[in-house]
């Protein structure tokens, strides 16, 4: 059963496809999808399949999903995508879907996968997003699932955020259904230190930066000494140290006249809560950085399959300690490569410390699909309007 409505702008039917006993299905190579409305059914099988597969995403992680609907399925509608090949569940996906405006009284439904689609200034900012899928189904079970959204009517865009480029492909799949006007990638560096290689070589992470670097982590830290990192190893004191750093965080950024992260209830509280989920499993780091028994530094970092992500940081005032972002880096680095963690990852972004510390580099894509609307495609005659625009001007002053 469909429950729609016709798009004044389009014609197009709105509203996704809502079945019969909650669920829909298409099928690619024998997998069927099946669209879950029920949100404790879907974290039902989200869990069930996850005990099955090894080395899980953490993005994909049943503790990461949950700790996110806690917080935001309440401002955007989600449904669970699962894929079956005969009886056997071999994939589930997390799809929201919110109305965005994108000019003054047009808005477009758009569809996102993973954990995304949250306001502006409230959200989590997945990278490394995934879907939870058994490895050798995966190309298949996202065919599938673009196929299923080529049927579906009333959306407009679908947006796929962070996804690691060495498995994007799926993603950007010719699929004639989905009926689409552009599709965008835009690729962005996520720079890394490797731990692993370190190891293996040397395991001085020092030696292995730039000489600069090394001359400006050598003088830092002597003015610092002396330094202590303290490694949360209880629970306790993973929240004692994120509770610092959240008062470092928004020092810091309310003192430049922004808000901070952790303005927002919504991100604090998911942050919490993923700490008491996942620290006991180590899926979560915390460590603050102290210099002569004062903190310069708390770091939060997410653990991905032995991947250090650097998610969150909290660092005193330039006044107080040199460089205390670099500083505090550095020595968190040191303590990860000695407890065998695989690589160090600054995510994407462009600062100073990601350069200096992240002497690799990989690439994370965010992939937009749209279909067509009028939105759209005033917005692109107006993004036109004003490349000629610019253009004109040196023209005419050169005539003149």
């Amino acid at each position: 059963m469909s429950i729609a409505q016709s798009d004044p702008i389009t014609g197009e039917q709105t509203g996704l496809m809502r079945l019969a006993q909650g669920s829909t299905s298409a099928s690619n190579n024998c997998i069927r999808v099946e669209i879950i409305e029920d949100q404790a059914q879907g974290l039902h099988l989200w869990r069930e399949l996850g005990q099955k597969i090894q080395n899980v995403p953490l993005s994909a992680s049943p503790a990461w999903i949950e700790t996110w609907l806690d917080q935001y399925a309440g401002e955007i509608r989600v449904q669970f995508l699962t894929g079956y090949r005969g009886d056997q569940l071999i994939g589930c996906c997390l799809l929201g879907r919110r109305e965005v405006r994108v000019l003054p009284g047009l808005s477009v439904t758009e569809l996102f996968i993973g954990t995304a689609g949250e306001r502006h200034g409230h959200s989590v900012c997945v990278e490394y997003n995934d879907v939870l899928v058994i490895e050798n189904e995966r190309a298949d079970f996202i065919h599938a699932i673009l196929q299923q959204l080529g049927q579906t009517p009333g959306w407009h865009r679908l947006t796929i955020p962070g996804v690691h480029a060495d498995i994007s492909a799926p993603w950007c799949a010719e699929i004639p259904q989905l009926r689409l006007r552009k599709r965008q990638v835009l690729s962005r560096e996520s720079r890394f230190f490797d731990l692993r290689s370190c190891r293996e070589e040397n395991g001085e992470i020092l030696n292995s930066l730039g000489k600069s670097t090394r001359s400006n982590l050598k003088r830092r830290c002597k003015q610092l000494e002396p330094l202590e990192i303290q490694w949360a190893e209880t629970e306790t004191e993973a929240l004692e140290i994120f509770e610092e750093l959240i008062d470092l965080h928004q020092a810091r950024w309310t003192a430049v006249g922004q808000p901070g992260a952790f303005a927002s209830r919504s991100f604090s509280n998911f942050q919490r809560q993923l700490i008491l989920r996942t620290f006991s499993d180590g899926r979560v780091v915390l460590a603050r950085i102290q210099s002569q028994g004062s903190t310069i530094g708390c770091l939060y970092l997410l653990n991905d399959r032995q991947r250090l992500l650097d998610y969150v940081s909290g660092f005193t005032s330039f006044e107080n300690a040199g460089s205390p972002g670099l500083v505090s880096h550095y020595l968190c680095m040191q303590e990860a490569c000695q407890r065998g963690f695989e690589a160090y990852d600054f995510l994407v972004g462009e600062k100073r410390h990601k350069e200096n510390l992240g002497k690799s580099a990989t690439a994370l894509e965010w992939i937009q699909l749209e279909r067509s609307h009028l939105a759209f495609t005033l917005t692109d005659l107006a993004r036109s309007g004003k490349q000629l625009l610019k253009k004109w001007v040196p023209n005419r002053k050169e005539q003149n």
